[in-house]
């Protein structure tokens, strides 16, 4: 079952209405989110204003806003000893009660906010877990402040897990079909497979070092996947690079010692990510026809049933 994070959907759907509406400074120079530079403040201003009108909707979007905020500032105060940031944390912690911060909130004071707001959407899952371990005796404030808090925290200090990476292929198609001019929907598909795998092997990379039992874990259920779609394609079309065809030889002779090799190797994690993602976004009726094809050749399913075993025994180990 799919663990979604409703503050994270808050943040986005922010996005998705003022992308527009504020000229997006990046504080950082690494956001892919907002390259846009059109604004439009009396809209802008507008909008802010009809989002009041539902106060629980506007509660909810205020505090993914703060929390995203504060986690930055609070880190970019340890971080800088910036003066700046200590008085902005100060004032945050002021308050009693998260309504009456969020309805005192002006939309000049948003503006600036939701140039941190993308920039917190931004960062990675690890990226994200760190500010919220930097907060410390703040942890409490920040609860206290926005209650809400709590999703964030079970979302980003449970383990990585492989909707991670799929999340992140279909916001980098967002942004490619949002933010880019290219008109061919194949070169955008194609972009946004590239920029995910790419940001997906940092991710495993720092994974493996901070936590390898997750690093397994993860590797096996991407695996699971990736043999059962790269066997189907070997064995009806040979279609396969040299990389895939090596992979498939070391998962079914030692797959323990494939997961263990495959740690830091960018040929391999490349490549792995690379099919899982493909098998995901088949429409359903080809994955239907995979499936069938397993039901059908028993050698192959024998085959993919032993890789499975193996995988689950990984897995088992690990819980």
């Amino acid at each position: 079952m799919k663990v979604v994070n409703p503050l994270d959907d808050a943040r986005k759907q922010l996005i998705i209405i003022f992308k527009d509406n504020i000229a997006y400074k990046n504080a950082y120079n690494n956001s892919t989110l907002i390259v846009n530079g059109f604004e439009d403040e009396e809209k802008g201003r507008e909008d802010f204003e009809k989002l009041k009108l539902d106060s629980n909707l506007f509660e909810l979007y205020m505090q993914s806003l703060l929390i995203s905020v504060y986690l930055q500032q609070h880190y970019l105060m340890l971080v800088d000893g910036a003066e700046e940031y200590k008085e902005n944390i100060d004032a945050f912690n002021s308050f009693d009660t998260p309504s009456e911060y969020i309805y005192s909130l002006e939309y000049e004071e948003f503006e600036d906010f939701f140039c941190l707001l993308c920039d917190f959407v931004d960062d990675g899952f690890y990226e994200k877990r760190d500010l919220i371990m930097h907060l410390n005796d703040n942890l409490k404030n920040l609860l206290r402040l926005c209650p809400l808090f709590v999703y964030d925290y079970v979302y980003y200090m449970n383990t990585y897990n492989t909707n991670e990476i799929m999340d992140n292929y279909y916001l980098n198609l967002t942004v490619e079909k949002t933010n880019t001019k290219e008109e061919d929907l194949s070169i955008k598909l194609d972009n946004a497979l590239v920029s995910t795998v790419n940001y997906n092997v940092e991710q495993l990379k720092k994974l493996s070092e901070n936590d390898f039992y997750n690093y397994k874990y993860v590797i096996c259920e991407i695996i699971e996947v990736v043999y059962k779609y790269l066997k189907y394609i070997y064995n009806n079309t040979g279609a396969l690079t040299y990389e895939e065809k090596e992979i498939l030889n070391c998962i079914e002779k030692d797959l323990e010692g494939f997961i263990v090799s495959s740690v830091f190797n960018d040929v391999i994690l490349e490549c792995l990510l690379n099919n899982f993602i493909k098998y995901n976004i088949l429409d359903d009726e080809k994955k239907t026809q995979i499936k069938l094809y397993y039901d059908v050749d028993v050698v192959t399913n024998e085959m993919l049933s032993k890789v499975l075993l193996k995988s689950q025994k990984i897995k088992g180990k690990i819980k």
